[in-house]
């Protein structure tokens, strides 16, 4: 079975990422200045549009132009006979069922599922997935452990 990051989850993964950077360049800001720290106008300004600006072009170029049978999967996990394949940007990374040996979930704002095999790890953000396919991921795993 193969779950596919689609485009509405692809654009709200990418909006969640570039306001929780905002947030933490904001944060970062806000501890430097009371440590002095006086960064220019112009550096936040580009700092900040580049947070905003990069996504947004990087989602319309996907959204529009990938398409059709030339398609790339972005972000995607297939569970077949003999292993798991996590496809990411055209990257593949896999994981013989036979190494597989347990799956764990952590983080509180960005949660990520790590499965554990016995000499390698993959870990994916489950931002990346609708919810339906965040259950039916971990459900796979349940089943094989």
């Amino acid at each position: 079975m193969k779950y596919s990051q689609g485009k509405l989850q692809s654009i709200i993964y990418r909006s969640k990422n570039a306001i929780l950077s905002i947030i933490t360049f904001t944060l970062v800001l806000a501890v430097g200045t009371i440590f002095g720290f006086r960064p220019s106008t112009g550096f936040i300004q580009v700092y900040i549009a580049g947070l905003i600006l990069v996504p947004i072009i990087i989602t319309f170029w996907l959204f529009l132009f990938n398409s059709g049978t030339s398609r790339v999967d972005e972000y995607a996990i297939e569970f077949s006979d003999k292993e798991i394949i996590y496809l990411h940007m055209a990257e593949k990374d896999t994981l013989a069922w036979s190494d597989y040996e347990k799956y764990e979930i952590s983080g509180i704002i960005r949660k990520t599922l790590t499965i554990y095999g016995k000499a390698k790890k993959l870990p994916i953000e489950l931002m990346l997935f609708n919810s339906e396919q965040r259950k039916n991921i971990i459900s796979t795993l349940d089943e094989r452990c």
